[in-house]
């Protein structure tokens, strides 16, 4: 099975330039845990997801890599302080928060299975792209899949 047999060809987007506030409202508004990020032409530039806003919310090493802290008892910030970080961060473009880890893609003629190890490592959701423009055409999830299996 290919990826283009079960992607969605449609997904909710972000423009680079829009801010973190924006994101985060159009996140939480879909209730999804990853957006894709593209330029002005439509070339993906990375993910926003859920993970962009816990780094933010975080101390630094808890979210250094797999093996970081995972006791945060000696951390006191409070629901009003998290806001504020939140509030801050609002105004700031979006491709300040995309990562290394935000450029996995698959293709359309990608096998499924390729699809099903990206969202092993990465995440829920990977972006589809075209293979010479890189422009965003869909994305995958672990739902999609799963359907799939029915």
């Amino acid at each position: 099975m290919k990826v283009a047999e079960i992607m969605n060809r449609a997904p909710l987007s972000l423009r680079d330039d829009e801010t973190f506030g924006s994101a985060f409202e159009r996140l939480r508004d879909a209730q999804v845990t990853t957006i894709p990020v593209v330029d002005a032409d439509g070339v993906y530039e990375g993910i926003f997801d859920l993970k962009d806003i816990w780094r933010l919310l975080l101390p630094r090493a808890a979210h250094l890599n797999r093996n970081s802290i995972e006791d945060l008892s000696f951390v006191s910030s409070s629901l009003d302080r998290m806001k504020d970080e939140i509030s801050e961060a609002a105004p700031l473009p979006i491709r300040q928060f995309l990562t290394a880890d935000d450029l996995p893609v698959v293709y359309a003629d990608s096998p499924v299975q390729q699809a099903i190890l990206l969202i092993d490592k990465y995440g829920e959701t990977v972006a589809v792209v075209d293979r010479q423009t890189r422009k965003l055409v869909g994305t995958v999830s672990a739902w999609q899949i799963l359907d799939a299996l029915r």
